[in-house]
């Protein structure tokens, strides 16, 4: 009698797993119905051969850049877009081929992670986002410096950083080869002691990585 009992429980047991299996592969795939051919390319700055800046506290920038941008992949694919990385790992990448990589693979967006620095000054800090204005003889129906913005305002609001504003430059490779949306995020100055440690800590990586996703999904919702 008591083993029918354990029996009965087991099967029960097994039963519900499966249900909680099979709703969470129907969510999955209600997923990527909703969230069709959106393709996100996230490029770390820099690497390999290309340090980029130095911090303060005397960390490549390079690393920091990835390590920001492998968490923005595993964010973004948890909310199944489709994610690229232009470089996984402590290599060289020119900049032509990582904008390459977001016109090959048709991207929705084109994110180019990076820190700020500037030489002899430990004041300045604050997050600054890049982006290169859509040429007038181009029919895009996307906005890069209204995109640029509302990365900006999300991580403003999240991180409490100093806001340096979205800057244009049309001189910037992997912003003015893109023939996708496409900004670039400098997340901090890391000559700036404070920023420096803060851009180095996974939590504030974390709430960065939250604030940028969220805004990404907000701006794809409403092109959709």
């Amino acid at each position: 009698m008591k083993l029918k009992k354990l029996r009965s429980r087991v099967l029960s047991i097994i039963i519900i797993l499966s249900a909680l299996f099979a709703f969470y592969v129907l969510i999955s795939l209600i997923g990527n119905i909703l969230k069709p051919n959106n393709i996100i390319v996230v490029d770390a700055g820099h690497g390999g051969r290309d340090p980029g800046a130095t911090s303060i506290t005397n960390i490549y920038e390079k690393d920091i850049n990835l390590e920001i941008a492998k968490k923005l992949y595993q964010k973004l694919k948890s909310m199944n877009y489709k994610v690229i990385l232009t470089r996984d790992s402590d290599e060289y990448v020119q900049n032509s081929s990582r904008a390459n990589i977001a016109n090959r693979k048709k991207a929705r967006v084109f994110i180019s992670i990076h820190c700020n620095a500037l030489d002899n000054d430990n004041v300045t800090n604050g997050i600054q986002v890049l982006y290169c204005p859509n040429k007038a003889n181009e029919t895009n129906d996307w906005d890069n410096k209204a995109l640029a913005q509302l990365v900006l305002d999300h991580l403003l609001t999240s991180t409490g950083a100093t806001n340096k504003g979205i800057v244009e430059r049309k001189d910037l490779v992997v912003l003015n080869q893109a023939r996708v949306p496409a900004i670039l995020v400098e997340c901090g100055f890391i000559t700036n002691r404070k920023e420096a440690e803060l851009l180095v800590d996974e939590k504030y990586q974390d709430i960065i990585v939250n604030a940028i996703a969220k805004a990404i999904d907000i701006y794809l919702d409403s092109e959709n």
